[in-house]
């Protein structure tokens, strides 16, 4: 009978032989940190007010090298633990010796999740013990005024870079894990860890672009920063605020995303090692969201090549949407399949089905399926609204017309149902 905590089981001689084979990794990423973090900060130990400014970019993960060690450690880390798989003779004979799916994956999961975060802790330590007051000059601001007393370099910012690092580097790793358990090579491993991490917000955005150009007053202001809290990797060199509650949220999305990775490990099978998708499923999958993203990309730059013209945007963006669908759905086939052999029934039926997906998706756009150009809020529910003007080619932002007076709100909202009808 198996035990119940069997699924919880580790390897204390797993985790020390990939401590030992994978070393340099975490070795290296100490490196960047220290190279291009502390270093610097070492050399100009006597007087750092005049580093004012590349302490607080290094401690915001602003620092370019900062953000590439970031994404790069536990990609790298998660790719080199779980290489095993992406060969037929390694993941044979790793998943012959005694031991268990589970314990195989749980000792990997936390080396390799080991290896990610020593970087960061050693540089954060290495700060806590050299970090003394380092105050703005007055270059920096013209006058100093309020700003006298902003000390940049204090043991709570180095522990905020600590922390929303290591949450970063968490939800990466996860992504990564769950990208090495789904594909059957490294390089489709990497490629995968790259797309998990931006499709999200990716195709958010994309969305947001769709319907701007197809529903009428769909207002983009707030698109951008919602993109970003979708993309840890870009928040956190971004935006700085409520990262407790941020950091905890990504954190519970690395547990599910491992948890996710583990029901997939014990589902893989080994014949698919070396295969770029290791789930016959997620090949249709794949090719479809390559063929999206590369029709999108194609019709947009059409139109946008032509939008000067009042006759043209809309015929030559739809060319470009065909023609990348195409183009795309066809490298997405050679991609998952690893060959150009890919004109046969079966991926003709599969490209139809797609081309049926787009054409309802352009005509739920168009038609207004879900009602948005139609809906005006109640106004009695509304406690304050605003609206964009545009004088002379300048729109202004919306924030100087305000509304919270209900006679105005209830004007607004008849104004709303009125330009309806003249749209």
């Amino acid at each position: 009978m198996k035990s119940k905590t069997s699924y919880f089981s580790v390897s204390g001689t797993l985790i020390k032989e990939n401590m030992r084979r994978f070393w340099v990794i975490p070795l290296l990423g100490f490196l960047t940190y220290f190279l291009s973090g502390v270093l610097p900060i070492l050399m100009t130990y006597r007087d750092l007010n005049p580093m004012f400014s590349y302490i607080s970019l290094c401690l915001h993960n602003q620092q370019p090298f900062f953000v590439i060690a970031n994404v790069t450690l536990p990609i790298a880390c998660a790719a080199y633990v779980f290489r095993y798989l992406q060969t037929t003779s390694s993941s044979t004979a790793l998943h012959a010796m005694p031991f268990t799916r589970a314990k195989l994956f749980n000792s990997n999961v936390i080396s390799g999740l080991t290896l990610s975060v020593i970087p960061v802790l050693l540089t954060g330590l290495i700060l806590l013990a050299i970090h003394k007051p380092v105050y703005p000059e007055w270059s920096h601001f013209g006058s100093i005024g309020d700003y006298s007393d902003l000390n940049v370099f204090t043991a709570e910012a180095i522990l905020h870079w600590m922390g929303v690092s290591l949450a970063v580097i968490f939800f990466t790793y996860a992504l990564s894990v769950l990208a090495g358990i789904l594909t059957g090579n490294t390089v489709m491993q990497i490629l995968a860890s790259f797309g998990l991490s931006f499709i999200v917000p990716a195709l958010y955005l994309l969305g947001s672009c769709y319907a701007d150009i197809y529903l009428y007053g769909y207002d983009t202001r707030d698109s951008w920063d919602l993109t970003i809290d979708l993309c840890p990797i870009v928040r956190s060199a971004t935006d700085q605020g409520n990262w407790l509650f941020y950091g905890g949220l990504i954190f519970v999305l690395g547990l599910i995303i491992l948890a996710v990775s583990s029901v997939f490990y014990h589902k893989r099978k080994l014949e698919h090692a070396a295969d770029s998708i290791a789930f016959r499923f997620l090949e249709p999958v794949v090719c479809w969201l390559v063929a999206f993203l590369g029709m999108t990309m194609l019709g947009f730059y059409f139109g946008y090549l032509h939008s000067d013209s009042e006759e043209l945007p809309n015929l030559l963006m739809y060319f470009g949407f065909a023609a990348g669908a195409i183009l795309f759905f066809a490298i997405g086939l050679i991609i998952v399949k690893k060959s150009a052999r890919i004109f046969n029934k079966k991926n003709l039926k599969s490209f139809l089905l797609f081309c049926l997906a787009a054409l309802l998706f352009f005509l739920a756009l168009n038609l207004d399926i879900i009602g948005y150009e139609k809906r005006v809020p109640n106004s009695d529910k509304v406690a304050s609204a605003s609206f964009l003007t545009n004088f002379g080619g300048f729109w202004n932002d919306g924030n100087s017309f305000s509304l919270e007076d209900p006679e105005n709100i209830k004007r607004l909202a008849e104004f709303h149902r009125s330009s309806q009808h003249s749209a």
